[in-house]
């Protein structure tokens, strides 16, 4: 199984739209988010020491005291997603009636790891802002069986 990210949307800091709770908050969108494709940097942020010395530009700011943002919903994508399970089996008959079954499984064969999506609370000091900490599928799992039918 194969798909491109979900969709995220961007959250911003609580308080600002003088209308708390009424309705989301974002923040505002100033220039193009730089997807790095790190893991600990997925959407850049000069806050965050994962990103290191790249060089990406800041696309977020704190949106403005009394508005909501102009962030849309589910304008961003979360990392994609790839999963191939695998099954191969065979009896082998001793008589008619009886017989030894044998099966090998493999989930997540290739080992892809399918990251979960970043961080998406923003704030002018948010460290962790657009890092991912998560898989959302388990690494490479081998089973085997052996049965025998009487």
């Amino acid at each position: 199984m194969a798909h491109t990210g979900f969709p995220l949307t961007i959250t911003g800091t609580t308080g600002r739209t003088l209308q708390d709770p009424r309705g989301a908050v974002h923040p505002d969108q100033i220039g193009q988010p730089t997807f790095t494709g790190n893991p600990d940097c997925w959407i850049y942020n000069p806050l965050n020491a994962n990103c290191g010395p790249y060089s990406g530009t800041v696309a977020f700011a704190e949106q403005a005291l009394g508005t909501f943002g102009n962030v849309g919903v589910g304008s961003l994508r979360a990392p994609g997603y790839f999963n191939w399970d695998f099954g191969v089996g065979k009896k082998f008959l001793m008589t008619e009636s009886r017989y030894v079954d044998f099966r090998a499984e493999f989930f997540n064969v290739t080992n892809t790891p399918s990251f979960s999506p970043p961080d998406r609370g923003f704030t002018p000091t948010s460290r962790t802002f657009g890092q991912i900490t998560g898989t959302v599928s388990p690494p490479r799992i081998i089973e085997f069986a052996l049965k025998l039918h009487f």
